[in-house]
């Protein structure tokens, strides 16, 4: 099986490109594109793509992807799970 990432990794180098995020990959395999999500919720496409590629933490937006994902925010942003202490 190929390894998909270094393919990506590579090609991207070639081109001259970023490898796309993993988040932005599960997406086009979806065939949602970040402008889709940027006009369900009337925000500038380079907001969608901030939040992706981990510039910017916009709880809405990572709400939006999760939902077009099928995942729950926490498994996509492990960070966002809360840290309060249950007393």
């Amino acid at each position: 099986m190929a390894n998909y990432s270094v393919m990506i990794m590579q090609t991207s180098k070639i081109k001259g490109r970023r490898p796309k995020s993993d988040i932005g990959l599960r997406l086009q395999e979806k065939g949602i594109s970040q402008l889709d999500i940027a006009n369900m919720l009337k925000v500038k496409p380079a907001s969608v793509h901030n939040v992706i590629t981990g510039k910017r933490r916009t709880p809405r937006i990572r709400q939006a992807i999760a939902f077009a994902l099928g995942r729950p925010v926490a498994e996509i942003w492990p960070e966002t799970t809360s840290k309060r202490r249950i007393p």
